[in-house]
Order: C-alpha cells, then structure tokens, then sequence
C-alpha cells in the first residue's frame, strides 16, 4: 500500500468504512475488503500489476499497524437505536424531564425501570476495528449495525432508586418454540450480586418473544416492583402518605428555556 491508500484506509475507517457514519465502525472483514481494494488502486498508480487477492492474516496485521486500526468485540444495534443516540433532542428532553420532576425529590424516592436486551448472533464472530489516534474518544462506544440475523435475546429488567437500592434482577429469555401465553420461571439465590454477599435472588423468565406478556408483567409488579416499593416504604419511615409539592416556577422558567432551544436545533 501506498501512502496514499493508508490515508484513504484511515479515513474511510473513521467515517464508519461502507456506511459513511462516523458514529459506526466497520467489521474486520470489510477492512479487509477495504485493503484489497486499495492495494490494486496503488498498483495501478505504481503502474506494476494489479493485486487482486485476499489479504493474509500476516498482511493484514501489518496493514492495522501502518493504519493504528484496533480489533475489539463491539456493541451491535439497529439503525433506529444509532439514530435515536446521535441526536441531541433525545438528550434535552430527558434533561427537561428529570429536572422537571426531580429536583428537590429525596433520592430514596427516584426510581428508575429500565430493561436492556442482550442479543447473540453470528455477527458478533467479526470483531470491530477502530483508528486509534488522537481524536479517538473512549467514551464512544465501538459500534456497528446489527444484521438482524439473532439466534437468542436474553432481556435483563432492573429496577432500583437513586440512592442505590436494587431490587431482584430479572432475566428474559425468549423461546419460539413456546406458545404466546407461555410463562415459567425461576428463583435463583446467586443469580444477582446484589446484597453484597454474592448471593442475591434473581430471577430467570421464560416468554416466546422478548416483548413477554400479560402473565410475565403480573408476575414482575407482583414480586418484585410492589415489593421494592413497600420495602423503602418501610426501610425509611415512608409509611405515611406525602403529598407531592408543585414543580418550581425556577423549573418551568428552565422548561421553558430547553423548549426554546430544541425549537432551534429543529
């Protein structure tokens, strides 16, 4: 490769290789695909015969070190979840919302539930590459977009407040083979960390799709959100009901002033 091919590499890597997003990195294989690419276009200018084979293995660690490209096992998602974190009004409405909400809430009180879905699927076998140099940032994580082509969701359910309580974690695994109103599951002692003993319950849930259904969110309130609740109820005094007080006019001066703004970034 020519200088000016290892220049192209590193640019077209860093622009996300084939999808031309800088958000994205491409897989391995494509890089390898990129210096084949490359090495005829440097032939050609060389004006020697044009290569055009598949890079060795020893080839291509070479060409990752002229280039400073970097293998790593990164995260990968649909189109619509790279789109929704790259665009800054998803940000500023959360913002808008939890200091709306929250400020001046005792933390024991904030709670958050969330689920995160972990999926297996044969392109996670291609590892990721990335250009470490100067303007790589660490806090981005190394991403691309997943084919769709998932062989098992595992959905992890967590719930726990601000000041740090957790409940029981609960894990969803989907299963085609079941029927839609299917649901079993599991209580696990050691499932979850929590506790500090090491030997926390968890539980481990059985559905046909991730999505789970109307007997799996029973279940969820039933043992485990109401649970939580009644037990910070009673962990702090909380027995008693407590009128909410109105959100600040400091507040809705700051809604306002956010409003504004996202009107401007359109």
């Amino acid at each position: 490769l020519d200088e000016e091919s290892i220049e192209e590499i590193k640019k077209w890597a860093k622009n996300g290789g084939d999808t031309g997003n800088s958000m994205l990195s491409p897989s391995h294989n494509q890089l390898q695909k990129k210096v084949r690419l490359e090495a005829s276009e440097s032939s050609k200018r060389r004006g020697v015969w044009t290569y055009d084979s598949t890079p060795d293995p020893k080839t291509m660690r070479k060409v990752e070190q002229e280039v400073h490209a970097v293998k790593v096992k990164g995260q990968r998602t649909t189109n619509a979840r790279i789109k929704a974190v790259c665009d800054p009004r998803n940000f500023f409405t959360f913002a808008i919302m939890c200091l709306a909400f929250l400020t001046g809430l005792d933390s024991k009180l904030i709670l958050n539930w969330d689920a995160t879905t972990f999926g297996i699927s044969k392109d996670h076998t291609d590892e990721l590459i990335y250009i470490k140099d100067e303007d790589f940032d660490n806090d981005v994580p190394v991403t691309a977009e997943a084919s769709g082509d998932t062989c098992l969701f595992i959905k992890l359910y967590h719930y726990h407040n601000a000041f740090g309580t957790i409940a029981p974690p609960v894990y969803v695994v989907a299963d085609n083979n079941l029927e839609e109103d299917d649901f079993d599951y599991f209580e696990i002692r050691g499932l979850s960390r929590h506790g500090g003993d090491g030997n926390g319950l968890g539980y481990l849930c059985f559905t046909k799709t991730r999505a789970a259904n109307d007997l799996f969110y029973r279940f969820f309130n039933n043992h485990v959100v109401l649970p939580f609740i009644a037990k910070i109820r009673a962990d702090n005094d909380m027995t008693t009901v407590r009128k909410r007080g109105r959100i600040s006019k400091n507040i809705h001066k700051l809604y306002m002033r956010f409003f504004l703004l996202l009107i401007c970034l359109g």
